[in-house]
């Protein structure tokens, strides 16, 4: 916006008067706790405009998804997890188009138990 002020492709006195209240939201990268919450919601939200059955989410996702620093933020996560419902054939949902996404097809995660494995309530953002 600066430069656009200081190229007059922009009005000062209107940058001033819009810029009375600055909220900066940190990139998902830098709030790496939010993840399980979005995960649920973009489940959520797929499973509902898809027309799947709810999955069950295996525990490493939530590890896999944790490395990665999404440089494309919220909107990226949504389009994996989109992505991942609507090419999933089976309960569990599948580990394989976010490996492929982040390119971390050959990583290696710690092993989980079975009940390390979550759902969610696909009414949950109704």
């Amino acid at each position: 916006m600066k430069e656009l002020i200081e190229t007059g492709e922009f009005r000062k006195d209107l940058y001033y008067r819009l810029q009375t209240h600055e909220i900066r939201i940190p990139p998902l990268r830098e709030r790496k706790d939010d993840l399980l919450l979005l995960l649920g919601y973009f489940l959520n939200e797929a499973s509902l405009e898809l027309s799947r059955k709810k999955l069950a989410v295996p525990g490493e996702l939530l590890t896999l998804l944790e490395t990665y620093d999404f440089p494309g933020n919220v909107r990226e996560l949504r389009s994996m997890i989109f992505n991942a419902v609507s090419r999933q054939k089976g309960k569990m949902l599948s580990l394989k188009s976010f490996r492929e996404t982040m390119n971390r097809e050959n990583m290696e995660l710690p092993p989980r138990s079975e009940s390390d494995t979550f759902s969610f309530n696909p009414a949950f953002h109704s």
